[in-house]
């Protein structure tokens, strides 16, 4: 008898991978270990990144125009100026805020180059088998979930209106996160808003692509996730209110 030819494997499904990120995490990662995708996950994750900012622009200029005065009070550049040159540099920002979509596409590019790349020195450190393209495909899988919190953090800003935020960073907060711990209290605030369920989410999810992309030590794993959320607060240090 004839034998018949050998089935070929079935292509693996970058959407039903990326479902699996939130699903089913352990089958998901083993998937992008051995095919490595990031298509569905791009278009899905810049997708809700774009109409989350999209939905919270009323709010980031309404948010703007109550902050400007402090803004100038606190800047002596801007404090020097003219009313004219005032206004111009109002408009300016007014302009600039109108493409924040666009810029949030470039900064996701370049938060998943870091990600990606954290995850390979950190698997070198642990002496993983993980490849960037693997880390690449995962970081990517992984920021859907970044996606999911800005749309519903957009959602919460818009039931509660743009009035109710008085700077950028508020707007950006209005998912409950661990700052409301420590209401008011500057820069600490600003550090433990970063921690909000969806941040911690991705970072656990970090973990598992560690274990089962880069086959890593568990105490490497759990070392990166910590790290890939500790450095977003960090930045948020920085930013504007905190002091």
């Amino acid at each position: 008898m004839t034998e018949s030819p050998q089935t070929a494997a079935p292509k693996a499904n970058g959407l039903a991978t990326l479902l699996n990120v939130i699903a089913a995490p352990k089958e998901a990662f083993e998937t992008l270990r051995e095919a490595p995708m990031w298509g569905w996950a791009l278009i899905v994750s810049l997708a809700l990144f774009v109409v989350g900012t999209f939905l919270m622009l009323p709010a980031i200029h309404h948010a703007q125009d109550v902050s400007w005065p402090a803004q100038v009070a606190a800047n002596p550049r801007l404090a020097g100026m003219s009313a004219e040159s005032l206004a111009q540099a109002k408009k300016f920002g007014d302009i600039a805020i109108g493409f924040a979509p666009l810029f949030v596409i470039v900064g996701i590019f370049i938060t998943m180059l870091i990600q990606a790349l954290v995850m390979l020195v950190m698997n070198a450190i642990g002496k993983g088998s993980g490849t960037f393209k693997s880390f690449w495909a995962s970081a990517w899988n992984i920021a859907v979930v970044g996606g999911i919190d800005s749309l519903l953090t957009a959602i919460i800003v818009v039931l509660r209106g743009p009035d109710s935020f008085d700077t950028q960073t508020a707007v950006q907060a209005a998912m409950p996160n661990l700052g409301l711990l420590a209401a008011h209290a500057g820069k600490l605030t600003n550090f433990l808003s970063a921690f909000t369920p969806f941040s911690l989410w991705a970072g656990w999810l970090i973990v598992q692509a560690m274990l089962f992309v880069g086959r890593t030590p568990k105490g490497v794993a759990w070392a990166t996730g910590i790290i890939s959320v500790v450095i977003p607060a960090l930045f948020a240090l920085a930013a504007p209110g905190a002091k």
